[in-house]
């Protein structure tokens, strides 16, 4: 009897043994590390889940959530020259931020996205626990399983779920247990969605089933259009933007990219050619807080060639979401009024840090003192307030071009004579400006107002001080011509003006002429 109780009690624990023995052959190293207990004290235990996919989602450009800040309405203008008869007239607008629902459509066809799983709601490498590839099949977005990869299985509790993709057919290998960033570069269309505190429970059907995913641009969508004003077509061009940020890392579960770093370039191509307004391909850009770019372009309009022609776009901020586009218009640089014997700058002398322009449209000014485009007689610096030349030894439009020049006041004369009429001058740095038409003796409407010459009320710096007089008002514009006390000026203030006599210490405006 006592040999039976033996035998019994060695089969016994045999089999405990071997039972004990099974269910530790049948789990995995990451059994033990992803699913004891929990930074939060939550025991992730139980059956494995599987973890399927519903809707996928993704916003379009230039409508992201109001939450995101930085991003305004802004039509900023600048000019730069081409050459002797043209600018460019570059204008840089954003989408504005606005309070309608955020516009979303379907991930494309053969898209792929991953899903990586974080337990105690916390992204780690302690705290991964798997990931799965998805991909889009078909034009409904309905998601399958790439080949190769596995359903996530994944134990009752609370996770953080990160999708991340960019926009593309492929996704480059990433491991959980040792990294946590993943590295994004321009021209990289990178899209993120952050489900957070996902309690994860057996759902009808023996599965979980995540919330619908909504991926967010990270990035900024750039576009740049080159318009041909004059109708001849562009027939090659091609543009490299400099000064935007350098290749950045998305920190898994952050809700945006970086907008740091220096010594990014990103390059924009054309596909769409030959045209009058030739539209660029879309380029996906690191977002980036303010700072200054530069764009050079090189192209061939109407069989002219240029070639690394550039411009500076100062305190540019380019928000995760959004859409951005430049228009770089090829424009004349001046005006002919019938009866004029010569041409007019299409905007007053301006001098920026230590280069000569004309003011982007011909009703900018800055309204005070050191603004730069006040400028004593014959005077090359604009902020020296107390010069008073003897002589006009020099002219300040020489510094924009060769071929222009400070009226003299026979030809300021043809100002006073011709003419002219007051009003508005839409789309300056001021906003709508006053001023006077010349050329035409009732006010243009806003598309022909650059078929005339405008001069606007800029008033003037009073002499020897840094004190401005009538902004807004009158305008004063300098000619070449000395007197024997002064110099000569057009005094312009609502389609009555007068030429005379004014003190040369005074800050005035200056609008250059050249021979036709």
């Amino acid at each position: 009897m006592k040999s039976l109780y033996q035998t019994v009690k060695h089969v016994s624990i045999v089999v405990v043994l071997s039972i004990f023995l099974f269910l530790l052959s049948s789990c995995t190293q990451d059994d033990y590390n992803s699913f004891g207990m929990g930074e939060s004290g939550y025991i992730y235990t139980g059956e494995l889940i599987p973890v399927t996919i519903g809707n996928v989602g993704i916003e379009y450009f230039g409508n992201g959530a109001v939450t995101r800040s930085g991003e305004t309405k802004v039509m900023s203008i600048y000019r730069e020259p081409l050459d002797d008869d043209y600018d460019f007239v570059t204008e840089v607008e954003s989408v504005p931020e606005s309070e309608q629902p955020v516009t979303r459509g379907n991930l494309g066809n053969t898209i792929r996205f991953r899903i990586l799983a974080y337990k105690n709601n916390v992204v780690s490498t302690a705290n991964y626990v798997g990931q799965a590839d998805y991909y889009i099949n078909g034009t409904g977005g309905i998601p399958a399983l790439v080949s190769g990869s596995k359903a996530l299985l994944i134990r009752p509790g609370s996770y953080k779920f990160v999708c991340y993709s960019f926009n593309t057919n492929s996704l480059t290998t990433f491991v959980g247990t040792s990294a946590t960033t993943i590295p994004v570069t321009h021209g990289q269309d990178f899209l993120s969605c952050v489900l957070d505190n996902v309690n994860v429970n057996i759902e009808d059907g023996g599965q979980f089933t995540l919330p619908t995913i909504n991926f967010r641009r990270m990035c900024s969508q750039l576009q740049i259009i080159v318009n041909s004003t004059n109708g001849e077509n562009i027939t090659a061009c091609s543009a490299r933007v400099t000064g935007l940020n350098s290749n950045q890392n998305y920190t898994i579960g952050t809700a945006e990219l970086p907008a740091t770093g220096t010594g990014g370039t990103a390059n924009v191509s054309w596909s769409s050619l030959p045209a009058s307004i030739a539209n660029s391909n879309f380029q996906c850009i690191l977002p980036n807080n303010s700072r200054t770019i530069t764009i050079s372009l090189t192209f061939t309009i109407g069989g002219t060639a240029y070639s690394n022609k550039t411009f500076t776009l100062a305190n540019r901020v380019f928000v995760g979401g959004s859409n951005y586009k430049v228009i770089a218009s090829v424009k004349k640089n001046y005006v002919i009024i019938d009866g004029f014997n010569y041409k007019v700058a299409m905007g007053n002398v301006i001098k920026v840090g230590n280069t000569y322009k004309m003011q982007a449209t011909q009703g900018n000014y800055s309204g005070v003192w050191n603004g730069g485009d006040y400028f004593n007689w014959a005077c090359n610096d604009p902020s020296n307030y107390s010069y008073k030349a003897t002589s006009f030894s020099v002219d300040v439009c020489k510094n924009i071009g060769s071929q222009w020049r400070t009226p003299n006041q026979t030809e300021m004369q043809q100002f006073a004579n011709c003419k002219k009429v007051k009003g508005n001058y839409p789309g300056t740095n001021r906003g709508t400006v006053l001023g006077d038409y010349y050329g035409t003796s009732s006010a243009p409407e806003a598309l022909r107002k650059d078929n005339f010459v405008f001069l606007p009320f800029m008033g003037w710096r009073t002499q020897n001080s840094t004190s401005m007089t009538d902004v807004g008002s009158v305008g004063d514009y300098w000619t070449s011509t000395i007197t024997t006390k002064y110099a000569m000026r057009l005094h312009s203030f609502g389609g009555n003006n007068n030429l005379g006599e004014n003190m040369r210490n005074r800050g005035m405006g200056i609008r250059c002429i050249a021979n036709k």
